[in-house]
């Protein structure tokens, strides 16, 4: 799968034939490793102000094609005059001139930003999309362009590594050519950077951005529904466990579940344990009861009983709180759900209290009733120290007649961006594939820091170089390992500019890696990781880095740096 610059192709262009290509360009495996630029305006055209070249091709090792795309499907050359479509209006200037122009006016830019670029072999090459070509000439060779016939029916790959074949021959045996060898293995991987470098300047990358993200969110949401086949798997079970690492769009899949019961006219409860993700999900889906665990609770308590006690106490939450919801409960006559759906069930099934208020509140309780929980039982259990066999072994006592569903195809993340946190973090990578496999538009990198001062430097730079590339202040979220009260970003909150996370569209926000979890942003800067040994630390390492669309940013202590060393060297 090829380097796509820019990452999609924008939805507003009206050719089918470069649409057509972008795709085959971006899905053929055998474009691994090739870089395409589309689009791509060339300042010092020939014999244009602003010329374009629809794709340029960079093939490591082989050549640069900047190939001309024409998708009408009805194209005629007569007497000299070109026509393209059905209309009576003609051009002396074909296709194969744009392309050789294009050529022409390439290299010499490229020569005059960096005379080392001059001899890597560009060639012309002009697809016909939708038709074929029907007018041999003397003007051009078959090496030049291609028919439809021959571009639907081989690969893009071995369309183009034939057409290279072919001019590379051409040129080893013209005598005039003295700069290329039948051994040239240009452009290498040092000129295909630079080539990048000086054909697309990130401030054109800035201009399309808005798409980008557009199309990055449909793309998301078009990954996560291929999940729907879960749902549609279990669809004849009453009580169903859907077992996931994060990523795996367990969210949307929740949701997707309480919809379909909703349609039958059914009163579905949602639960979750973070506050954050149930304000998120209640913008969206107002026909469905979203709570927490806790504002459920507090939701059925006694009202006196709730205003007088101490919500400080953790004894309130686990313990006080259901244990008079519960009798509430019990008290009422009717049962309020028919379906229960439990989002973060890793969090919830923790608390038996909280399971005895559930009991009550579903028609035929737990072990008869029907619901669909989704959690991430071995990775994700970062509010107590209970282990996956553990967790749903209780919940077996509790509840014995209920199926699981293994979810392990990731379509959150971008797949090096989540091997980076898994190689990090120490833990074995727990999906079956990826979904995107793109490369990111930024880079992830970590960075050590000395002191606070320090870490506060570093993490002022990288949001000043987000934002040149690109992204929004509202698209960047510093998560702390630490609580959000402890965080670095709270203690310098003036200083970096930021505000503590609460769904701004202006500004950086903060919070802790606990209070984020089950939402995602483009960018994650994971702060306060003064060590990353510890089973807790993975674990909130990986789940802080899984909520990233994009790409993350570590900020590690110094001392980080000798335990990475180390494992390097082991």
């Amino acid at each position: 799968m090829s380097n796509m610059i820019p990452r999609v192709i924008d939805i507003d262009n009206p050719s089918d034939g470069e649409k057509h290509l972008f795709e085959r360009l971006r899905q053929d495996p055998d474009t691994k490793g090739w870089t395409v630029l589309h689009s791509l305006n060339i300042a010092h055209h020939k014999t244009q102000v602003l010329g374009e070249i629809d794709f340029l091709v960079i093939i490591p090792e082989v050549c640069i094609f900047a190939i001309e795309v024409k998708a009408h499907r009805y194209i005629k050359f007569d007497q000299g005059l070109w026509y393209f479509g059905r209309s009576s209006r003609s051009s002396l200037k074909g296709p194969f001139e744009q392309a050789n122009d294009a050529v022409f006016s390439l290299a010499e830019y490229l020569k005059s930003k960096n005379i080392s670029l001059s001899s890597i072999p560009i060639f012309p090459l002009v697809i016909f999309t939708h038709t074929e070509l029907i007018a041999p000439s003397i003007e051009w060779h078959s090496r030049e362009f291609c028919g439809v016939r021959e571009y639907r029916k081989i690969p893009i790959s071995k369309l183009l590594l034939n057409r290279a074949t072919s001019y590379r021959k051409k040129l080893a045996n013209t005598s005039t050519v003295r700069w290329f060898k039948p051994t040239d293995t240009r452009p290498t991987q040092i000129d295909v950077e630079t080539l990048i470098k000086v054909l697309r300047p990130s401030l054109e990358m800035s201009t399309s951005f808005g798409f980008f993200r557009d199309e990055t969110k449909k793309d998301l949401f078009e990954y996560t529904k291929e999940q729907f086949v879960a749902l549609d798997a279990m669809e004849d079970n009453s009580r169903v466990v859907f077992n996931g690492a994060a990523g795996v769009g367990k969210t949307v899949l929740a949701l997707e579940s309480s919809n379909r019961v909703t349609v039958r006219g059914e009163r579905v409860l949602f639960v979750c344990k973070n506050k954050n993700l149930a304000i998120s999900l209640r913008l969206f889906h107002s026909n469905i009861d979203i709570l927490t665990i806790t504002e459920l609770l507090e939701l059925h308590a006694n009202s006196e009983f709730v205003k007088k006690s101490d919500r400080n106490r953790n004894d309130y939450w686990t313990t006080d709180l259901p244990n008079n919801a519960f009798e509430e409960i019990l008290n009422k006559e009717n049962v309020p759900y028919n379906y229960l759906v439990i989002d973060e069930a890793q969090d919830i099934l923790s608390v038996q209290n909280w399971l005895d208020c559930l009991e009550l509140l579903l028609d035929k309780g737990l072990s008869n009733g029907r619901w669909s929980l989704f959690g991430d039982f071995e990775l994700q259990n970062i509010y107590s120290m209970y282990q996956k066999n553990t967790l749903l072994s209780d919940f077996r006592l509790r509840c014995n007649d209920f199926s699981t569903y293994r979810l392990a195809i990731n379509c959150r993340n971008i797949q090096s961006v989540s091997e980076l946190s898994f190689s990090l973090a120490s833990i074995k990578i727990p999906y079956r594939k990826f979904l995107r496999k793109s490369n990111p538009i930024f880079d992830s990198k970590y960075y050590f820091y000395s002191s606070d001062e320090d870490q506060v430097n570093k993490i002022l730079s990288v949001i000043k170089l987000l934002n040149a590339q690109g992204f929004k202040a509202s698209e960047l979220v510093l998560l702390s390992k630490v609580s959000e009260s402890k965080s670095i970003s709270k203690k310098f909150e003036s200083e970096l500019k930021v505000v503590p996370f609460c769904f701004r569209d202006n500004a950086v926000q903060y919070t802790s890696i606990h209070s984020f979890k089950g939402l995602e942003s483009p960018v994650i800067i994971l702060t306060d990781f003064s060590e990353i040994e510890s089973e807790q630390s993975k674990k909130l390492l990986y789940v802080g880095a899984s909520r990233a669309t994009e790409i993350v940013i570590y900020m590690f202590k110094d001392e980080v740096k000798k335990h990475l060393l180390k494992g390097i060297k082991n």
